[in-house]
């Protein structure tokens, strides 16, 4: 078989032949080659061996591949795979792909005439020398322009085929042109090696496609089913995540129907305390019903033994009555005899003040004619003043004008030359000047003539207005003086008949007191017997209502204890079911979790094999590119089959480039589906957490229920405790109403002689008010005589000593009223003093009852630690399976966080081999500890047999002692050596295992005593925010009950301040009425100095009519709050009646309608003891409103006699002003 020619010396280190423009080839990995048939030395066997030992010298290939330079064989070196590198890779391919056909000659560079070679190898014929069939050729011998080139080593198996060598740039040279080098046999084996390596390129292409169309649909089968899967997935989750929604929104349901029940028992247990506290009302009611039958027994005998006496007094007391009405008739006839007397001074008192009012009308006339006289002299006054002032203007401007008219005459002779406009000027000036001065001396003249007549009219005016003054003060002096006699007169009068009537009226309201005091006493002891039937008649209605809610009762509490136990079992039981479901979505929720990380694992492993699936194809791609490089370097040696070739090449790049569009079509469907599946991971997580969120509310609702059925238990403890303590209080009660009662009758006694020392002292009084009335016609038989006696100057005199000791009498009046008015500040100051120190009592109360409830807080608190057992494990159940559930949640956090760190790292692969490496760690624990538990026994073991053997060898060396034997160790010594032995070796292998060991239970330890502080942080948390919850729970209680105190408190304190307020008012008036009285009294007291000054006695009238506007308007404010209050009183009155007449036609319905009516919620509202006291109230306050009564009927007596007496100064006034008109 001939070879191939040999290339020059130069060359023989070179075995590839291969041009310098492949030196991007060592980046591709090998090339795996494929069957081809079996020939010797062809390409395919040569590309199979890479390391060919003979050395066949092969045509190489020409330098500077400038027409393929450009495009490489292999791909690019292979980088990260993102969605973005995906782009820009295939934005290079697409743009190498664009530019591969730029460079790329029509013809083969070697058939044109610029190629050319180095020289120094065989080249191509020429396209027009080269007759390969013809056997012309030529020779490149000696041609040093044409020599090969030493190529560059390249150790890339790729690299080796030889391959024919294109012609030079120029055309010149070839394989068997011009140097006749090879022949036609060596030619046909070349076209025969090129004719099999297509062939064998052919085949490659065809098995490419095979595979590629197989791994192609393989691939998108898994694209396929791994998308079902991942939907499928999707679709289960969503459907599991709603279920578990709808658990939790069902389990929200039942704790909202939990809290109802809770609700409602609370409600039951407020009901049942509302019982209790009627039945302590009822044991009251009958204690106080027992004592106050006695009482009304011991009542009723008081009552029969002074109903004699109170007979007989009060007929004694008819017969003074009719006595005094004698009298008061006898007294009335008087006084309308000094009525008509008084009627006739009246009259001649009007009289006289009709004569004072025209004296007055007239003197006012004459003051207003002066005061006009007075305006007219002074407008005459103005005018002359006005008159002088414009003749001294007018004096100035005639001053002026001749000054004037020197300076112009003075002007015309002084200057020397003149004109006939000038002096016409001047002329017309001097004319003007002159008329004006004339003018001014007529308003002169005729002004002087005014004034002068003003003046003689002023003095007229001033003589005749002397001349009135005179006549009027005389007439004045004369009218005052007469008026001021009729005043005394009439005053005087008047005031002798009021004392008169004030003590006639003072006798008559005595009498209406003491018959009123006598109606007072008949209608107590009606409203006595009275209230002695109710009594009995509300002690038998109290029985049967005490029996009636007995048994009311004990019916409550069977039915509140069987509502108790049923309540319990209902918590129970729905407790048990949270708890199951809890375990059942917690094992739900594993489950899924692992079904998860299943999935992803799975996931990751497809997508793993997909990532290398889409690496081979490349690699695969990278091939068929070179196989196609290589048939286009073939292109120019097979003109023949140059067509063929170039369709099955373009056919070749259209599949290939389909193919890769398909690659990148379902590599961005598996990155559309990995961002698809991160986002459902997300969605995933997310509701997970969601899940976790629910779970936790509720378990925190959970443990807030179980703390809310801990504290009805310990309400209801504190209720029966409550119960029992008022049972106590009842009897203590029974005991304390026995004694208030005795103390109540002890207090009637004391009442019933008050009321007899009343009577006494009504009867005394009687006594002194006939006296008085004796005392009033003697006064009024001397006002008689006196009014009989003529009027002269002692009478005079006696009437202004009378007069005085009138008002030394009011003068001792007054002050017993400032002493009165001193004793009642007492009295408030004595009352503000007692409700200081109520308000006092009621503080330390309000502070004792803190005290109280704060003692009751710290029991409270003590029971809480102290409570039952049963509930203690309940407690601690509830709170381990808490934290076992949270330990959960936090290893399912833990185990997302895992998953998702796979999906987002590429350290997924590492973490399932660390929990591999975990388990297979536990499970080599366990065989250690296995195995040291069994080298302990075999140690054991080892140890009896050595001591076995000592002791064997002791016995045999005492034996051979005793025998003297000098024979050797017996074989037993060398079996102990080897036990020995053995045993060093056991122990050493047991403290190794050992200390290993101990490294793992250190770190078991370590993890565990982790676990365990979370666990005790978790705990110490959990029951710190439970006892804050409790804490704030009592703390806002006690703030309750504090704040309730400090309202209490405050109101107390408004009412303290506002008593204080009203004592201090009444003080200031009390102040007021001193500086009165005093003012009142140096009036008095000054009065007799001052009867003459007339206008110091208008003034103090004027103030004292004032004053007595303001009284009456204060007296107005005071009539009208009483009509208001016995209006509202009135009203109340109905509206009582209204309401009884309603209760009983409600009663009347119910008895119809078959409902029987509690009879101790209307019988209950006031016990005996309070309706007695209440009347006691009552009474007292009729006595207070009398008095008071009687106190304003006399300061309405005052305020009546200063209206008469302005009246009568305004009759005065008005006679006066008729008098002077």
């Amino acid at each position: 078989m001939a070879r191939y020619i040999d290339t020059p010396q130069t060359n023989v280190g070179d075995k590839t032949y291969l041009t310098n423009g492949l030196g991007r080839l060592d980046e591709l990995s090998p090339e795996k080659s494929f069957a081809s048939p079996s020939r010797g030395h062809d390409l395919i066997r040569q590309l199979q061996s890479r390391h060919s030992k003979d050395l066949s010298i092969k045509t190489p290939r020409a330098g500077g591949r400038a027409a393929l330079k450009t495009l490489p064989n292999g791909a690019p070196p292979k980088g990260e795979f993102t969605p973005l590198m995906k782009s820009v890779t295939k934005k290079n391919l697409m743009r190498r792909r664009s530019g591969r056909g730029l460079g790329i000659p029509e013809t083969p560079a070697a058939l044109g005439d610029g190629y050319r070679t180095s020289g120094h190898t065989p080249a191509l014929p020429r396209a027009e020398f080269s007759q390969l069939y013809n056997e012309q050729t030529s020779s490149s011998v000696g041609d040093e322009v044409q020599g090969t080139p030493l190529p560059q080593v390249v150790t890339s198996s790729a690299q080796s085929t030889p391959l024919a060598q294109l012609p030079g740039r120029d055309g010149h040279g070839g394989v068997v042109g011009d140097g006749n080098l090879m022949t036609l046999r060596e030619q046909e084996h070349i076209i025969d090696k090129i004719e099999k390596e297509n062939f064998g390129l052919k085949m490659k292409i065809h098995f490419l496609e095979q595979a590629m169309a197989q791994s192609g649909r393989e691939f998108n089968q898994a694209a396929l089913r791994e998308n079902t899967d991942l939907k499928v997935n999707k679709i289960t989750l969503q459907k599991e995540l709603h279920k578990f929604k709808k658990n939790i929104a069902q389990a929200e349901r039942e704790a909202e129907l939990y809290r109802l029940q809770l609700e409602e028992y609370r409600e039951r247990v407020k009901r049942k305390q509302a019982d209790e506290s009627i039945r302590i009302e009822m044991d009251r009611l009958q204690t106080e019903l027992a004592s106050k039958e006695e009482e009304i027994e011991r009542l009723q005998k008081q009552v029969e033994s002074t109903k004699d006496d109170e007979s007989a007094k009060l007929e004694e007391l008819r017969g003074e009555i009719g006595d005094l009405e004698a009298d008061i008739r006898e007294k009335d006839r008087q006084i309308d005899q000094k009525d008509d007397e008084l009627d006739a001074l009246k009259e001649n008192a009007s009289k006289d003040s009709d004569a004072c009012a025209e004296l007055e009308d007239e003197l006012e006339s004459a003051k207003n004619k002066i005061e006009e006289l007075q305006e007219e002299l002074e407008r005459a006054t103005e005018e002359a003043r006005s008159a002088r002032k414009e003749r001294e203007d007018a004096l100035e401007e005639k001053r002026m004008a001749e000054d004037n008219l020197e300076e112009l005459r003075d002007e015309m002779m002084n200057k020397s030359f003149t004109t006939k406009g000038l002096s016409r000027q001047l002329e017309e000036k001097t004319g003007k000047l002159e008329e004006q001065l004339e003018e001014l001396q007529d308003d002169h003249a005729r002004l002087q003539e005014e004034m002068q007549q003003k003046l003689d009219q002023e003095k007229e005016l001033q003589e005749h207005v002397r001349i009135v003054e005179k006549e009027a003060a005389s007439e004045r002096r004369r009218l005052q003086s007469e008026l001021e006699t009729a005043f005394r007169e009439r005053d005087n009068a008047k005031r002798d008949f009021d004392k008169m009537t004030d003590r006639l009226q003072q006798a008559s309201n005595d009498l209406r007191a003491k018959t009123e005091e006598k109606d007072l006493l008949q209608t107590r002891h009606d409203a006595l017997t009275e209230e002695s039937s109710q009594l009995q008649r509300e002690l038998s209605k109290s029985r049967s209502t005490i029996s009636e809610l007995e048994r009311a009762l004990d019916e409550e509490r069977h039915h509140a204890a069987q509502n108790d136990s049923i309540l319990r079992t209902q918590h129970k039981n729905e407790v048990d079911l949270l708890t199951e479901q809890i375990d059942n979505l917690h094992r739900e929720v594993n489950s899924k979790d692992s079904q998860y990380a299943s999935d992803q694992e799975s996931w990751d492993a497809l997508r793993r094999n997909l990532e290398t699936a889409a690496k081979r194809a490349e690699e695969k791609a990278s091939g068929l590119q070179r196989t196609v490089d290589k048939l286009q370097e073939l292109e120019g040696n097979l003109s023949g089959k140059e067509s063929k070739l170039q369709q099955a090449l373009e056919s070749e790049k259209q599949r290939h480039r389909q193919e890769e569009e398909v690659l990148n079509r379902q590599i961005q469907e598996l990155n559309e589906d990995f961002s698809a599946k991160r986002e459902a991971s997300e969605t995933a997580r997310n509701e997970l957490a969601n899940a976790k969120e629910e779970l936790r509310i509720s378990i925190r609702e959970q443990a807030a229920l179980k703390e809310k059925v801990d504290q009805l238990e310990e309400e209801i403890e504190v209720l029966q405790a409550n119960l029992e303590e008022e049972a106590e209080y009842a009897e203590v009660q029974k005991l304390k109403s026995v004694e208030d009662a005795e103390g109540q009758l002890q207090k009637l006694r004391q009442e019933k002689q008050s009321l007899q020392d009343q009577l006494a002292n009504v009867s005394i009084e009687l006594h002194e008010t006939k006296r008085e009335l004796g005392d009033l016609e003697s006064d009024a038989a001397r006002m008689e005589a006196q009014t009989r006696r003529p009027e002269d100057s002692p009478r005079r005199r006696f009437n202004f000593d009378q007069e005085k000791r009138e008002l030394q009498r009011e003068k001792q009046r007054l002050e017993k009223e400032l002493d009165r008015a001193r004793q009642e500040t007492k009295a408030l100051a004595e009352s503000n003093a007692s409700l200081e120190q109520e308000i006092n009592a009621e503080i330390e109360r309000a502070t004792s009852e803190e005290n109280r409830l704060n003692s009751e807080i710290d029991q409270l608190r003590h029971q809480k630690l102290a409570s039952g057992e049963n509930r203690d494990r309940e407690l601690i159940s509830a709170k381990n399976k808490v934290q076992r559930l949270e330990l959960r949640v936090k290893e399912l956090e833990g185990l997302l966080n895992n998953q998702t760190a796979a999906i987002n790292s590429p350290a997924a692969g590492e973490v399932s081999i660390l929990r591999r490496d975990l388990s297979e760690a536990r499970k080599r624990e366990t065989a250690v500890l296995q195995r040291e538990v069994e080298l302990k026994a075999s140690n054991k073991q080892l140890k009896a047999s050595v001591f076995e053997l000592e002791r064997e060898l002791h016995e045999m060396q005492r034996a051979r002692y005793n025998a003297k034997s000098p024979s050797s160790s017996p074989p037993s010594l060398r079996e102990l050596a080897r036990a020995r032995q053995d045993l060093l070796d056991a122990e050493a292998a047991l403290k190794e295992l050992q200390s290993k060991n101990r490294d793992l239970e250190r770190q078991v330890q370590r993890a565990a005593v982790d676990e365990e502080e979370r666990k005790d942080l978790h705990d110490l948390v959990k029951t710190s925010t439970l006892e804050a919850e409790a804490l704030s729970l009592k703390l806002s209680d006690r703030d309750d009950r504090i704040s309730e105190l400090k309202q209490q408190v405050q109101r107390l304190r408004q009412e303290r301040s506002s008593s204080i307020d009203k004592a201090e008012a009444i003080s200031t008036e009390l102040g007021d009425l001193q500086r009165k009285y005093e003012k009142v009294k140096s009036r008095l007291s000054t009065s007799k100095n001052r009867l003459d000054d007339d206008t110091t006695h208008e003034k103090e009238m004027r103030g004292l009519i004032k004053e007595i506007h303001w009284l009456r308007a204060k007296w107005q404010r005071e009539v009208q709050f009483r009509k208001d209050l016995a209006w509202s009183k009135n009203f109340l009155e109905m509206g009582e009646v209204v309401r009884s007449a309603c209760n009983d036609a409600d009663l009347k319905m119910m008895n119809e309608m078959g409902v029987r009516a509690r009879k101790s919620s209307y019988g209950s509202k006031l016990s005996p003891k309070q309706k007695l006291r209440a009347g006691v109230h009552v009474i007292l306050a009729t006595v207070k409103m009398r008095k008071m009564e009687d106190d304003w009927k006399q300061m309405r007596k005052i305020g009546d006699g200063l209206k008469k007496a302005k009246t009568a100064m305004e009759r005065r006034r008005s006679s006066l002003r008729q008098l002077e008109s």
